[in-house]
């Protein structure tokens, strides 16, 4: 299975029958997924989460699958009241997609157990906007090198640990390590490394690329998180995200959250860009729904949300955020409209 590529080419990752199998006993220990199951794919079957955390654990159970060729948010909100849909896996864009349209807000949602969701950081709106509708929420956090589960939030503590990217699946174990590789303590931030029987054997004909990312048996992901004192992890961005503004790291996650808590400010992306005095500032990319608003307006909303140091020093109006297929923000791009 291909990686998106969101931070450099796609890769493929090598998944044995062995690692599938572990995958999908982890999916169906951590969720309430029955024989009864209604799932909707919604999500496009390329991306992992969208084949490996819910649609083939509710195969192997017997449950019914509705398959849709492309995401249509009116479509998905027809299929959920007219199937009584109990599951369905979505990306961030996805839910936002969905609580932004006309239906949303009489749209019966009754039937659903629970919503997976995954591919990039929840933002805090998004969370309180789908508990308004009492929708429990559980958050995944993997990557497609370990086919893809790492972490969950499960349906009992969606609404407790809301944003939290939950605790390890049974079968898998991480870390979270300083720049040494020492493991740090609660409430630290490092990168997450992970080990399991349902990691990838390698990148395909890539084996230079699989040394730098396995290190005695233990995967990089990159990923920037910490684990709170009950054992839950908390991602915070990806450490290719991250900058470093005046000697103190920022991360764009963090900006973005309050970037969209401005009213006026459907959707935001910040990156990480040269500064001569700080080395480094944050540039945000902002889509609109008040046309009206102005980058200085922004601006003066963010002051009494952020420190100094991460506040955008420039902010930049686009008609929509370059995504992959998976609905996933392509930063790359935007780093290249710089």
């Amino acid at each position: 299975m291909y990686t998106s590529g969101t931070t450099g080419h796609p890769k493929g990752a090598v998944l044995s029958h062995r690692a599938l199998f572990y995958q999908y006993v982890n999916a169906l220990i951590g969720q309430d997924l029955r024989q009864d199951e209604v799932h909707l794919a919604a999500a496009p079957l390329f991306l992992i989460a969208g084949l490996n955390m819910m649609t083939v654990p509710t195969f192997t159970l017997g449950g019914r699958i509705i398959i849709h060729r492309g995401f249509r948010a009116e479509a998905v909100l027809e299929q959920i009241e007219k199937s009584q849909v109990t599951s369905s896996f979505f990306v961030p864009a996805m839910l936002d997609m969905l609580s932004q349209h006309e239906r949303f807000a009489d749209a019966d949602l009754s039937s659903f157990r629970a919503i997976m969701v995954g591919g990039s950081p929840l933002l805090e709106q998004t969370i309180k906007t789908w508990q308004a509708r009492e929708v429990a929420i559980m958050q995944g956090f993997g990557m497609t090198e370990a086919a893809p589960g790492v972490c969950m939030l499960e349906p009992r503590d969606g609404l407790v640990k809301a944003g939290s990217a939950g605790r390890p699946h049974f079968f898998t174990e991480s870390r979270i390590v300083d720049v040494v590789g020492d493991e740090v303590g609660p409430d630290e931030a490092g990168e997450i490394i992970i080990t399991g029987p349902n990691m990838m054997s390698g990148y395909w004909n890539k084996p230079e690329e699989t040394a730098r990312a396995v290190e005695d048996g233990w995967y990089h992901s990159g990923d920037i998180a910490l684990r709170d004192a009950d054992g839950y992890l908390w991602v915070k961005d990806r450490i290719k995200d991250m900058y470093i503004s005046g000697g103190e790291n920022v991360y764009p996650a963090e900006v973005e959250n309050a970037l969209v808590s401005v009213p006026g400010v459907r959707d935001a992306a910040v990156i990480g860009v040269p500064d001569d005095r700080w080395g480094e500032t944050g540039k945000a990319f902002v889509v609109l729904s008040d046309a009206s608003l102005t980058p200085d307006a922004i601006a003066a909303a963010l002051k009494p949300l952020l420190a100094n140091y991460k506040q955008p020093k420039y902010i930049e109006i686009l008609d929509e955020l370059p995504r992959t297929g998976t609905g996933k923000i392509q930063k790359q791009a935007l780093r290249e409209l710089n």
